[in-house]
């Protein structure tokens, strides 16, 4: 179809669950109250329709399934348990929670129970598809807290507003490899975990049949033996497949065979207009034996037949065609195709708009008069409602229009979330004749074994999953946004990590780009004066960001003459790391109608690099893709391999987010040095970097020896205090940088005579610095000198080599290389360096405020020079 994208806003209810549920305390399994259950526990997709929690939680790190009934069902428990880490146990011991799955006649069609008692837990359903249903709500409510997995105690009773539960994708243009298959089992298997139950699926010229070819996909088409283990596995899955045909309109597949075009009523319109001829004997033909076939492979219960949007094709062209009225060619066809699939055994599906009275917003010229076979045609066709809009009054006429006629039906939506959740309400349990629903994606959809799907495919799968079960309900938490892109690639990709127990080092980020929350301010500008500041630490799933206290960023332009710097900017690290995680975001881009209308939707340009810097001099570029792992600060959507982390609004009430994208380090056992963010100046979408963690990082920091303190009792037994601060004035803060280091704070109080602070230090470097440099941070509070001394250790420093610095007020970026200090006096060599002091030149009567971060060895060669009687630093 060729239809429009609705795009509405994210209907987000907060639904939380707090009731209380008499639990057994006399159990074999201790039980623990003094974890409550969390939030995030609750964050259930699809929201059970009743859940009781008593807040007492149940161990269940290790798990022993014993049931009897429903074995088929255990290996999908298994295979779900241990995605989370959760380690299977066969042998009895008190500390092994239980699981059994049990019949109960009470529960009817796909409703199941679990009950979450002290010694055990049990799934009752009255069939397996019931089972598998409490499966995918119970795998869900296991969560972690201090590294031991946990269920909370209580009840969940549920069961689905809908019959149909599903989703449409064309499979057709795949490149069908190995890859292709696991991706799409990967794919089948989050659908069905979000509770999805059908899939209307178009193979169309994509499958080597035996009955007609097709030369021209015959390389890239599935097997039938590889269609036979598709179907056995979504079959496991008790998912329902509907294969689905482009008849009569919109169907250039058949040009798959070139000898095909014989069957279009006009043999030049082979495009997406291109429509079989309904006179053709040869069109029955070619239509009863692929679809013969087809019942043959999938043995269906339904198939789809489409017959959309006639008038948008050549239709009533054919000579033979014109003969006869546009309504009774279609029921000509209809009626043969039905008989066909009856005797089968399979019941046909049809789409309703040409069969809609006329004018409607599907007709825009009266070419089909399919009103007038209405009445005619037998009430077990099944008629699918598209309606991407949100007009609940022309839903509702169109729904009726068929329902008070006798016909079943189901309502499809697209992407518009406004439209998903209307079509939910219209098209629950409550309304007779009504099937349910399934989200369409047609075109947005790219390679999907690769996962090349756009953030709206994503949320909309997730929406739809979610409100067909339950319509207009979500359960989402209040501590972190509601990600429906996250919901649905965590599933495909497997269980969500948990970093709630990782060693975790927030890096230092030493922008000075300000945030924020409009086009035109963001970064850069200053802030709207109602908006409140970002929070000092962002957690994810245990995952935390540290913020700048003065919410400055590390940004790089968009395009030239936007205010920000055009060469890449620098972040310092030092450290090994398993995972860096990043908190970024883009600026929009320009040109948004080429990434937003139909095709758009799924394009991810390339807007910039991450490149990391390893001491050994290896590097590694992480490309930042606009949606695949980083986008504009004001989309409603994260990128596909990221997630959304904080959501709030300006003053103005302009919304904005905040997106975090987790990488694996190649190389963990080799030290990162730095970080470099770069642009590619795409549409002028300028990027900007709040916050970085290190995960399971090396244990200390590359600081040089006998640099790092974690008190002020640490500190004074390395440093000598002199001059004002010698009796006083210096305090020590736990590090935002690193967990292993600290913060050392100056404090000389106003009218203070002196105008210096003094640090020395005992330290021998030698020439194994040649090639290293100190690297770094002083927060001020005011304007400040700094003087970096090397000495011999004399009381008078008569020869000593010295750098200077002049500090602004706020955040300071400080490297000095030992080797290219300036010989003030003397001929200092650096293998007779034993002291090392820095010199604060103050301003009485002000008072100051001085925070030194820990300082670090960065692997680099800085030489000092002089350009118009100023020192600057140039770089081999």
């Amino acid at each position: 179809m060729n239809h429009s994208v609705i795009l509405n806003t994210i209907a987000t209810s907060f639904c939380l669950v707090s009731m209380l549920f008499a639990g057994d305390a006399n159990s074999s399994i201790p039980t623990t109250s003094s974890h409550a259950v969390s939030e995030d526990s609750l964050n259930l997709l699809p929201k059970p329709k009743n859940a009781v929690f008593t807040g007492k939680t149940i161990p269940a790190q290790r798990v022993r399934i014993v049931t009897k009934d429903f074995t088929e069902a255990t290996p999908r428990l298994i295979e779900l348990l241990k995605r989370r880490g959760i380690e299977m146990d066969d042998v009895h011991g008190l500390n092994v929670l239980k699981i059994q799955f049990k019949k109960s006649d009470d529960l009817k069609g796909e409703a199941y129970a679990i009950k979450m008692a002290p010694k055990q837990v049990t799934v009752l359903a009255s069939n397996e598809t019931g089972i598998l249903n409490g499966i995918h709500t119970l795998v869900q409510l296991f969560f972690s807290v201090e590294g031991q997995w946990m269920v909370p105690q209580g009840e969940v009773t549920d069961a689905p507003a809908m019959k149909i539960r599903g989703v449409f994708m064309s499979l057709r243009g795949m490149r069908n490899t190995k890859k292709t298959m696991a991706g799409l089992k990967a794919i089948f298997s989050a659908l069905a975990e979000m509770k999805i139950n059908t899939l209307v699926l178009e193979f169309a010229e994509y499958i080597k049949y035996d009955s007609v070819k097709f030369p021209k996909t015959e390389k890239r088409a599935f097997s039938k033996s590889q269609i036979k283990e598709l179907i056995q596995y979504t079959k496991n899955l008790h998912l329902e497949i509907i294969p689905y045909f482009q008849i009569i309109s919109h169907s250039p597949w058949v040009l798959a065979n070139p000898e095909n075009v014989q069957l279009l009523e006009d043999p030049k319109n082979t495009g997406w207009g291109a429509t079989l001829c309904p006179t053709n004997p040869k069109t029955n033909e070619f239509l009863d034996a692929i679809l013969t076939e087809t019942i043959d492979l999938f043995h269906p219960k339904y198939i789809h037949l489409a017959m959309d949007e006639i008038n948008q094709a050549a239709f009533h062209y054919d000579k033979a065609c014109k003969k006869q009225t546009p309504s009774q060619l279609i029921k000509n066809l209809i009626m043969h195709l039905h008989d066909l699939l009856k005797s089968h055994g399979v019941q046909m599906i049809i789409y309703q708009d040409q069969l809609l009275y006329y004018p409607n917003r599907y007709v825009r010229k009266d070419v089909t008069e399919g009103w007038k076979i209405v009445d005619s045609l037998p009430k077990d066709i099944i008629i699918n409602i598209w309606d991407y809009s949100t007009d609940i009054k022309e839903m509702k006429r169109q729904r009726d229009y068929f329902t008070t006629k006798g016909f079943k039906v189901f309502g499809s939506c697209f992407s518009g979330f406004g439209n998903i959740k209307m079509i939910s309400q219209e098209y629950s349990e409550a309304i007779p004749q009504s099937l349910g629903m399934t989200v369409t994606y047609w075109h947005l959809v790219g390679n999907w074994p690769a996962l090349q799907v756009s953030p709206t495919v994503a949320a909309m799968t997730t929406l739809t999953a979610a409100y067909s079960w339950n319509p207009g309900e979500l359960s989402v938490t209040k501590e972190v946004a509601f990600d429906p892109v996250a919901e649905f690639v965590d599933r495909c990709l497997g269980t969500p990590q948990s970093f709630a127990n990782l060693q975790q080092r927030p890096l230092f980020i030493p922008g000075k780009n300000r945030f924020g929350n409009l086009p035109g301010d963001w970064p850069g500008e200053p802030l709207d004066q109602d908006h409140s500041p970002l929070p000092e630490v962002i957690t994810e799933r245990g995952l935390k960001f540290n913020l700048r206290q003065d919410q400055s960023v590390l940004a790089v332009s968009g395009l030239k003459g936007d205010g920000f710097s055009l060469k890449a900017q620098e972040i310092n690290v030092n450290l090994k790391a398993k995972q860096l995680a990043f908190l970024h975001a883009s600026g929009v881009p320009l040109n948004t109608t080429a990434l937003n209308y139909i095709m758009g939707h799924r394009k991810m340009p390339l807007i910039g690099h991450y490149q990391i810097h390893y001491a050994n001099g290896k590097t590694v570029k992480i490309p930042l893709k606009y949606r695949w792992n980083i986008t504009d600060w004001n989309s409603r959507l994260s990128p596909i391999s990221g997630r959304t982390v904080y959501v709030d609004t300006s003053g103005r009430q302009t919304r904005f987010q905040l997106c975090s994208y987790l990488w694996t380090n190649p190389f963990p056992n080799e030290i990162i040095s730095t970080i470099t963010l770069s642009s590619t100046y795409y549409q002028g979408a300028n990027i900007a970097c709040l916050a970085v963690t290190a995960l399971n990082s090396s244990t200390q920091p590359v600081f040089l020896e006998d640099f790092s303190y974690d008190s002020i009792q640490a500190f004074k037994k390395i440093w000598t205090p002199t001059g004002s601060l010698k009796n006083g004035g210096i305090t020590f803060e736990k590090s935002s940088d690193f967990q292993d280091g600290g913060i050392l704070v100056l404090t000389t109080p106003a009218n203070t005579v002196s105008d210096r602070i003094n640090l020395d230090k005992d330290m021998t470097i030698g020439k194994k610095v040649l090639s290293k440099s100190l690297k770094f941070v002083v927060e001020a509070n005011t304007t400040v000198r700094l003087g970096v001394y090397l000495g011999d250790g004399t009381p008078s420093w008569k020869s000593y080599r010295a750098q200077y610095f002049n500090l602004h007020k706020g955040t300071n970026s400080i490297v000095v290389q030992p080797s290219g200090l300036f010989k003030e006096q003397g001929n200092l060599e650096l293998d007779q360096v034993k002291t090392f002091r820095l010199v604060f030149y103050r301003r009485p009567p002000e008072a100051t405020v001085l925070k030194i971060h820990p300082i670090q060895w960065v692997t680099r060669n800085i030489h000092r020079g002089m350009k118009s009687g100023a020192w600057f630093d140039h770089q081999k």
